[in-house]
């Protein structure tokens, strides 16, 4: 195979430069291994094979990649130097993260709390959640008891006023007081719109009769015991 030809760049394919590289290097360490009886022949195919390197390089950042020669192919290994975390950063991290979604901060980049704000439990494990994440991790629960999130001890949420209020209303017994204050109000307001009704149709009738009569309907006079009105 001829070397020079391979070794030439291509535009159209690009992948033969990298082909061109490995067989270039290939060829040229075989030289200089056979070629080892004169110095001559020896420092002529190292400078070959300098040339050939400067021409087919492949450029890589110094600064996030390293280099490692194995066999006749050389390994260019990459690696990110831009997060470079530290063992007490990873354990800051885990610390301050929700044990449930495993971020920092949630949707509305609310931090963690203490379990312990929102939960009793037996054991002594302490880990932080987001108040959206457990509020949501107990409404998906099938049962009313809730464990610990890391050794699954017996614990006991801890309800605000409006969940104690909410708890309590979702109850049985405080629904049908609850419907049984309904009902009455609703009865209460009937009974009110028909007493104004009624009051209204008898204002009516004494305005009525006082513009008839000039007295009201019921506006009583004492005439005497032997009086009879006439008729």
């Amino acid at each position: 195979m001829d070397t020079e030809n391979v070794g030439k760049y291509d535009p159209i394919y690009p992948g033969n430069h990298l082909i061109s590289e490995f067989t270039t290097n290939s060829v040229t360490d075989t030289d200089t291994d056979t070629d080892t009886d004169t110095d001559t022949d020896t420092d002529t195919d190292t400078d070959t094979d300098t040339d050939t390197n400067s021409d087919y390089k492949l450029h890589v950042p110094n600064n996030n990649a390293k280099e490692l020669q194995n066999g006749d192919f050389k390994i260019i290994e990459l690696y990110d130097t831009s997060n470079n975390y530290n063992d007490n950063d990873k354990e800051t991290f885990i610390e301050k993260s929700c044990v449930i979604c495993l971020e920092l901060n949630d949707d509305k980049q609310r931090k963690c709390v203490p379990v312990s704000r929102y939960m009793k439990k037996k054991c002594d494990c302490k880990y932080n959640v987001h108040q959206s994440c457990f509020s949501k991790w107990v409404d998906e629960r099938a049962t009313a008891n809730v464990n610990c999130l890391v050794c699954s001890s017996e614990g006991l949420v801890i309800l605000s006023r409006s969940q104690l209020i909410k708890h309590y209303m979702s109850r049985l017994q405080c629904r049908k007081f609850y419907i049984l204050i309904i009902h009455t109000a609703c009865w209460v307001s009937i009974i009110s719109v028909l007493w104004e009704i009624f009051m209204y149709i008898e204002t009516r009738y004494d305005n009525a009769y006082h513009v008839k009569y000039n007295r009201s309907l019921y506006h009583a006079y004492y005439y005497g015991d032997d009086y009879e009105p006439n008729v």
